[in-house]
């Protein structure tokens, strides 16, 4: 005997299984066996059933007829294809006790022979006819409960008369009817607008109705402030709110009415108020939470106001590959939401806001292998929310600094180069050209340098401060780039060599350097540099020494530094914060971060708040914060 089977399903795996009332088969689990007689006469059915991984079978029947040798053999075969039952319908799915509900069975049968139908229940009724292909079941007791319903299950059993059956089963619900319920509805509410009057009372009323006729009750909530007792009636509440004297800067109070029925259905009225001055705040506040957590994530200020935040990677996630995934921050309501993804998840990239609005994204790499790292760019265009490819860089680098020049042209330099998983310091530098998308050579750094610092100076030179060359030792050399002879020129030397610090532009147009490490430890100094001297001066002693740190011009004048390193050659973050005041020349603790974090990304708003996300603290982080000073 030899079957032939096909599925549907490309790839399904399909099981056979002979059987026979008399006779062995020498291999009844397979397509191919043989069949051995038995010693009587007759006809022996044969049945083959064939089953795929998900439980779905087909049966074929072939009749044999024994005969007792004569001198020649004869065998008389006629195949059988068994009936299916295509569907079952019922005139109600749900039904109580006692309830009716009529059956039908839809039923087909390849060979056209007349077929007979048999119906049992899997709980406690009776049937009309359970002979019949249609019939009626009444349920007598309800079913076992179940989780979604009491669910009972109405058989059918069709036979052909030679052997071939088909089965269907259709469960219906057995219990009471649910009766509709309703919430409530609130009519009315006033006031329309709600502003605080100078008399700093506010009076709020809601009417409302029920569809079933039930009690209701009324209850007033608030996002602040204080209520006198309300008046409540059968269909409607007044309550008096006496509002706080301020609100958290950005924040909008809310008063509510929750309507509550004899159901426990309800219905809400929310009112937003206004006019409220907001309270004077100083410190570190929630600025909510990115879709995922991020190291090495960066952020730059968008002309809307709004905060771009791209790329980073989740640590423990795989192979801690970069993630593409883009998002956007809105400080009027301190919410995070996506937007286009990067062309290639990056990490330990740039960010650098063009002149014309766009984004630029360089290098980079995504992966911690022996490949280089990315040389591609790709430019993120706030109208349209998406992402596309520009010109790539003549060498692919990652933790290098990039710094937007006067003429509106992108000056990368230094970083590291050869393969992502360690590479070497480049002295290389390169100019990006938004009007042609194009990137060409500049004059390389004297000396190779990673983990170090770069910013733009009022005379449009670029300054470049420590980090490490080839041999790891931190360097105290510090240079200037001129864009207009493409050059670079030796600046007085830091009086401590460093690396791994923040630098920042202060208001009178000198540079502040702060923390880092040398060979051996952190440092707690910091150093001003004077463009017009070419010097560095120490000034007051850090609170914390500290390494990959956040650092910003708050709008008074004085300097944030936040987060970071705190322990010399490790990745102990740390909350602490503090401020430089540049007329005084001292450093003095203020609030703490509610999160560690170690180089978060870091924008300042135009509100004068200073935004730091993600960033890494034994893992990814996905909240952000916001200063305010």
């Amino acid at each position: 005997m030899t079957a032939v089977a096909k599925d549907p399903n490309a790839g399904d795996t399909l099981t056979y299984a002979w059987t026979a009332a008399a006779g062995t088969f020498s291999a009844s689990a397979s397509a191919t066996t043989n069949w051995t007689a038995p010693s009587t006469e007759g006809p022996v059915v044969l049945t083959l059933t064939v089953r795929d991984a998900q439980g779905a079978e087909a049966r074929l029947s072939v009749t044999l007829t024994v005969t007792t040798p004569t001198g020649e053999a004869l065998v008389q075969a006629s195949f059988n294809l068994w009936p299916r039952v295509t569907r079952i319908v019922a005139s109600e799915t749900a039904v109580e006790v006692g309830g009716t509900t009529v059956v039908t069975a839809l039923a087909a049968d390849a060979d056209g022979e007349a077929l007979s139908y048999l119906w049992t229940a899997g709980c406690e009724g009776t049937w009309t006819d359970a002979r019949q292909s249609f019939t009626s079941f009444t349920p007598s007791a309800l079913p076992p409960a179940a989780e979604d319903c009491n669910r009972c299950p109405l058989t059918v059993t069709v036979r052909d008369g030679r052997g071939g059956v088909g089965t269907g089963t259709l469960r219906i619900c057995v219990g009471p009817r649910n009766s509709p319920r309703f919430h409530p509805e609130i009519v009315s509410a006033s006031p329309a607008a709600a502003t605080v009057p100078a008399s700093a009372r506010m009076t709020f009323r809601v009417m409302a109705r029920d569809a079933q006729a039930s009690a209701l009750t009324f209850q007033w909530t608030a996002g602040g402030g204080t209520f006198e007792p309300p008046v409540s009636g059968a269909t409607s509440s007044e309550a008096v709110w006496l509002p706080p004297s301020c609100i958290a800067s950005g924040a909008q109070p809310t008063v509510t009415a929750t309507v509550e029925n004899a159901l426990g259905l309800s219905a809400v009225k929310t009112f937003t108020v206004t006019g409220l001055p907001a309270c004077a705040f100083s410190g570190w506040s929630s600025a909510g939470t990115l879709s995922s957590a991020r190291a090495y994530v960066r952020g730059e200020l968008l002309h809307s106001g709004q905060v771009l935040a791209a790329g980073g990677y989740t640590v423990g996630e795989g192979d801690m590959a970069a993630k593409p995934v883009s998002e956007l921050y809105d400080s009027a309501t301190r919410v995070w939401t996506p937007t286009g993804s990067m062309t290639i998840g990056r990490r330990e990239h740039t960010l650098t806001r063009l002149p014309s609005g766009k984004v630029l994204a360089v290098g980079g790499y995504t992966r911690i292998t022996d490949i280089p790292p990315l040389a591609t760019a790709e430019l993120y265009d706030p109208a349209t929310g998406t992402w596309t490819q520009t010109g790539s860089m003549a060498l692919g680098r990652f933790g290098h600094e990039a710094v937007l020049l006067p003429s509106g042209e992108v000056l990368v330099v230094g970083g590291l180069v050869g393969k992502a998983n360690g590479g070497s310091p480049t002295a290389t530098a390169e100019l990006y050209n938004p009007a042609t998308g194009t990137w060409r050579a500049t004059a390389s750094l004297p000396v190779s340098r990673r983990l170090h610092a770069a910013a733009l100076l009022a005379s449009g030179k670029v300054l470049v401060t420590g980090g490490t060359s080839s041999d790891f030792i931190p360097l105290g050399t510090t240079e200037l780039y001129d864009p207009a002879t493409g050059t670079w020129s030796a600046t007085g030397s830091l009086v401590q060599p460093r690396s791994m610090h923040s630098l920042t532009v202060l208001a009178s147009g000198q540079v502040l350097v702060a923390g880092g490490s040398n060979k051996t430890q952190l440092i707690t100094t910091a150093e001003v540099y004077d463009p017009a001297t070419q010097s560095w001066r120490e000034v007051g002693k850090m609170v914390q020494g500290r390494t990959r740190a956040a650092s910003v011009l708050l709008p008074s004048g004085r300097v944030l530094v936040t987060g970071g390193s705190a322990v010399f050659g490790t990745t102990s973050e740390t909350r602490a914060s503090e401020l430089f005041d540049p007329v005084s020349g001292t450093w003095t603790a203020t609030s703490s971060l509610a999160r560690a974090r170690i180089e978060p990304g870091a924008v300042l708003l135009p509100s004068g708040q200073f935004l730091v996300l993600g960033g890494f603290a034994s893992g990814s982080v996905s909240s952000a914060e916001l200063y305010t000073e």
